[in-house]
């Protein structure tokens, strides 16, 4: 029977539609927390309304409080605005993950990743064979952003997913330490890399990722799995207090980190502060990667979790 036939075609390709859909729909239940410029926010709101996979979107405000319009207050899609004036870089991140952990409690399930970006981020995606293989023909650089961060064969070693400037994104790479421009957390690991420390008024705003790099290096080296195939981008420049200093490190440190209950004093001396420490890349896959990636103890840790 011809029109028999013709229905079982039509399931088929109905089945392998839907396949196809859910191969390449990110599944990971991820927040996007932001802290920038009012102005900005609009810019997020439209990149993340885009984008296939489950999101909740938090965007936080310094400098003006934003007024959503009608239509933005119907929009099916999940996300939220704070203001927080007066507030440094260091103070907002942890608010924003203040408002995750209420998020997180209201609806009884936690999120899969944690994402803090700067509001100036942005991405240039590779055009090559090794990116076209692996992120097929999907044209969106941002959307290819979601689907790493997704993927299931991410490395279980990993801690973190991040962008790194340079040549790292250039293939399949991992690290110690890194910027702090996107930071994609996996949940487990939140608890030892929140919140940012407090910084005495005055200290470089980039002592608060220098003293995370002190946790990385002590507990979950070389975890750090950078986006491959993309360049990232910081479109704009701010004045900030910046810089790095030791003695400053060592300060936040002792006041944030310092357990004498569980006795966990660490990094008692200075070290190094540089960006990309333990480096390896260059590889073919996801599961190679993995296979070179250092084997962490993150119960060294386990004071950070109090």
């Amino acid at each position: 029977n011809n029109d028999d036939d013709d229905k079982d075609v039509e399931q088929e390709e109905e089945m392998l539609l839907t396949q196809q859909d859910e191969e390449v729909t990110p599944t990971s239940d991820i927040v996007v927390m932001v802290m920038g410029e009012e102005a900005v926010f609009r810019t997020w709101l439209h990149r993340l309304q885009s984008i296939k996979g489950q999101l909740t979107f938090i965007y936080a405000s310094f400098d003006k409080e934003i007024l959503l319009t009608k239509d933005e207050l119907e929009l099916d899609f999940n996300y939220d605005t704070l203001f927080i004036p007066n507030t440094t870089w260091t103070e907002g991140r942890t608010m924003l993950g203040e408002e995750a952990l209420r998020k997180e409690k209201a609806r009884k399930i936690e999120f899969d990743y944690w994402l803090f970006a700067d509001d100036d981020v942005d991405f240039t995606c590779l055009e090559n064979d090794e990116s076209h293989s692996f992120f097929g023909d999907e044209e969106n650089c941002w959307q290819r952003v979601f689907d790493f961060i997704a993927r299931d064969e991410i490395p279980a070693k990993a801690s973190a997913i991040v962008a790194q400037f340079g040549t790292a994104g250039e293939s399949m790479a991992a690290m110690s330490t890194y910027d702090a421009l996107f930071n994609a957390f996996k949940r487990e690991y939140v608890p030892y890399l929140q919140p940012y420390v407090k910084l005495p008024k005055g200290f470089s705003e980039w002592m608060s990722q220098g003293a995370l790099f002190c946790l990385l290096k002590t507990c979950m080296p070389g975890s750090a799995v950078v986006l491959p195939y993309m360049k990232v981008h910081n479109t704009a420049h701010r004045d900030y207090t910046r810089g790095l200093n030791n003695t400053q490190i060592q300060i936040a440190i002792r006041n944030n980190y310092d357990d004498n209950e569980m006795n966990f004093h660490p990094c008692p001396k200075p070290f190094d502060l540089s960006q990309n420490q333990d480096y390896i890349h260059k590889f073919q896959s996801l599961s190679e990667l993995n296979d070179n990636m250092q084997t962490s103890d993150i119960t060294q840790c386990d004071a950070m979790k109090k």
